[in-house]
């Protein structure tokens, strides 16, 4: 699989993050490519729900039924749902006053990292 990560910097050209970059690789992250910890794996989820909804609540008691949506497949079946959502909403309500854009943004950040450190080991 392709990585964007030869050249490439989130942050550094916004519109590309927003309309090309994230929408490559949430894919890849929900199928599990990405090699995360558990607490990694919130916080994306949290900024995947703030990508969806951006400050809209409503959409909280509907997460245990969209973990496809937010957590990778690998990953779904280490907790109950009630647990992911409370992991979720927590680091959500953390990251108030995040755009729509800086979560994309946060989110291809951190699987830079994420990707850099593996390619370290």
């Amino acid at each position: 699989m392709k990585k964007l990560w030869t050249n490439i910097m989130p942050g550094k050209d916004s519109m590309a993050d927003s309309i090309f970059h994230y929408y490559q690789e949430l894919p890849k992250y929900l199928r599990g490519y990405h090699k995360c910890s558990r607490d990694e794996v919130f916080q994306l989820g949290a900024l995947i729900y703030r990508v969806k909804f951006e400050e809209d609540k409503s959409q909280f008691p509907n997460i245990p039924e969209m973990p496809k949506e937010l957590i990778p497949q690998d990953q779904i079946r280490h907790l109950s749902p009630d647990n992911w959502k409370r992991s979720i909403v927590a680091l959500f309500n953390k990251q108030s006053g995040k755009t729509r854009e800086e979560a994309k943004i946060s989110f291809l950040s951190h699987l830079q990292v994420v990707y850099i450190w593996l390619s370290l080991l």
